[in-house]
């Protein structure tokens, strides 16, 4: 922070730097898609396709479940999985959540953690964003990414700079 404070006081940033930062890095501010979903994990298709069968016949997805999924990260939150973006999950897991319709249940889907029944509960589509939502965010960006290098260049003036007295 004392870094920041010392060698930033210095470091001006236009607002035409700014935007052609954010032009040239607009995949670090813009929102991506997301997607919130629930899952059952189990280790054998059999095991997958009776939980589908007991869904089916009208039995509570969170109860389930808590009851039977293996997945000790979701279980105890009935399997939900919260608001997640293309990237973070298995790629089977992320291909058939993403191609479901809010509300669809998946068939089976296996991982290498096992079979996954996946619900769809709620999709956010992602969105570009403008400059003046993120104008902060990406000065500050360019500060951090700035910083290293000013905080070099003063260490070494001063060094030049300093007069040293070496005395035995």
């Amino acid at each position: 922070l004392m870094l920041k404070k010392i060698v930033g006081a210095d470091l001006e940033i236009t607002e035409e730097e700014a935007r052609e930062y954010l032009k040239e890095n607009k995949e670090r501010f813009d929102i991506p898609e997301e997607v919130k979903a629930r899952h059952i994990l189990v280790d054998t298709k059999k095991k997958a396709l009776k939980v589908i069968a007991r869904l089916e016949k009208g039995e509570d997805f969170a109860k389930l479940a808590k009851e039977v999924s293996q997945d000790p990260g979701s279980k105890d939150e009935g399997g939900d999985l919260g608001f997640f973006t293309r990237g973070k999950m298995a790629k089977e897991f992320e291909d058939a959540v993403f191609s479901l319709k809010d509300g669809e249940r998946s068939d089976p889907v296996e991982t290498t953690h096992g079979y996954h029944i996946i619900e769809r509960l709620e999709y956010k589509k992602g969105r570009a964003v403008t400059f003046e939502e993120v104008a902060d965010e990406v000065k500050e960006a360019m500060r951090d990414e700035k910083m290293p290098l000013l905080a070099q260049e003063l260490i070494s003036r001063l060094k030049e700079e300093a007069v040293i007295d070496y005395r035995d």
